[in-house]
């Protein structure tokens, strides 16, 4: 510790002087330190030893979010089979398409040096061995340290592996924003209050809107929910208990709309209505993405459409099942364990089986016509 005197009100020396102020000046910067200790520096990121990583080299093709999900989910796959950690490249989660920008957020890959969750930034890795993974002959032989690049870029409709990545990054990020922790597409939850159940339907009308389903093919499914169907290991939802919201672009005036809110109310079921042209604005068009995606990955129940961000919602989806309607020669939601496949072919009535699916909360339903093969339009 500093020797700490008081400061000569005369002297002859100037020399001796200067040093006195020195010396005083230095037990008032002891003292503020003694009274106000400083904050200690923030710790510095874990970096993962003795772990294998994986980098997918971007595939920049003019997908939107789905379609991007669909071209990295197999390496995704590869990473979890094998224990790997997979590493944040920015630019596989940059969409062309919908005008939405850059969606790597949504999964915890926020910036070559930032990343949340089973993910490693790209600088805490960017030093270590780089190899290319088709120099690998047996992948239990892979080195530790060592990052494995990938430059593959194809479209492969299974999950595999990947799908309870996906739906842990997603939800990790989503509930550390307390403006995401519930869906804004119905009235949030009171305490005391019964709560409905919610179910929402994507339905395709901007871009590829023949992949549609018209009103009447949803209103069938929806009266064997709400009016007493036969649905094997689906239980009947009243209408009284039920919040219907319909999430697509298109008007109010667009006939499967129209056709849509006239069925509700005759159901007496309520329902919302999320529509609009697509948006052209990246800030606008990116919120609509995210608020449509959390409502449908939130709900109870979701009647999916044939597209990559269904594909992406029915996989992240933490509780609830997913209704995946197809025709017979389609098989996109291959992998996603919580979606059911719904065949379905219009008649009078209708028949419903469950078949196996991969994912665990999605439903593969059978939706057969009756005999007469009579078509409802």
């Amino acid at each position: 510790m500093a020797l700490c005197v008081p400061l000569p009100h005369g002297g002859p020396r100037r020399v001796a002087l200067a040093l006195l102020v020195l010396l005083q000046l230095l037990c008032l910067s002891e003292a503020l330190r003694t009274e106000k200790p400083q904050k200690p520096p923030p710790p510095i990121p874990k970096v993962w030893t003795n772990r294998t990583y994986l980098w997918h080299v971007d595939c920049r093709t003019a997908d939107g979010l789905g379609g991007h999900v669909i071209k990295v989910r197999p390496y995704i796959s590869i990473a979890v089979e094998h224990g790997w950690q997979f590493v944040c490249n920015p630019k596989d989660w940059e969409t062309w398409l919908h005008h939405t920008g850059n969606m790597g957020y949504l999964f915890g890959c926020n910036n070559l040096s930032s990343a949340v969750g089973d993910m490693a930034p790209y600088d805490l890795v960017a030093g270590y061995k780089w190899i290319g993974l088709g120099d690998l002959k047996n992948k239990s032989q892979a080195e530790p340290n060592a990052v494995y690049q990938m430059k593959e870029c194809k479209s492969m409709p299974p999950w595999g592996a990947s799908w309870p990545w996906f739906r842990s990054q997603f939800n990790l990020v989503r509930t550390a924003d307390p403006t995401r922790r519930q869906a804004q597409c119905w009235p949030p939850v009171v305490e005391g209050e019964p709560q409905k159940l919610n179910v929402v339907i994507a339905v395709r009308k901007g871009d590829d809107p023949w992949r549609s389903f018209g009103a009447p093919t949803y209103l069938r499914l929806l009266s064997a929910i709400f009016l007493g169907g036969q649905m094997e290991n689906i239980t009947r939802i009243p209408a009284s208990k039920a919040n219907v919201v319909v999430i697509a672009e298109a008007t109010q005036e667009d006939h499967d709309m129209v056709m849509l809110s006239q069925g509700f109310a005759s159901m007496g079921v309520s329902s919302t209505f999320l529509l609009g042209a697509p948006e052209k604005n990246e800030t606008v068009a990116r919120q609509r993405l995210v608020r449509d995606l959390d409502c449908m990955a939130l709900s109870d129940v979701f009647v999916a459409s044939v597209s990559g961000l269904s594909d992406l919602a029915a996989a992240v989806q933490p509780t609830g099942i997913t209704l995946v309607l197809e025709g017979h020669h389609t098989h996109r939601h291959e992998g996603v364990t919580n979606a059911q496949h719904v065949d379905v072919h219009r008649g009078t009535q209708n028949t419903f089986q469950i078949l196996p699916h991969e994912l665990p909360n999605a439903r593969r339903v059978l939706v057969e016509a009756s005999d007469d093969g009579a078509l409802v339009e």
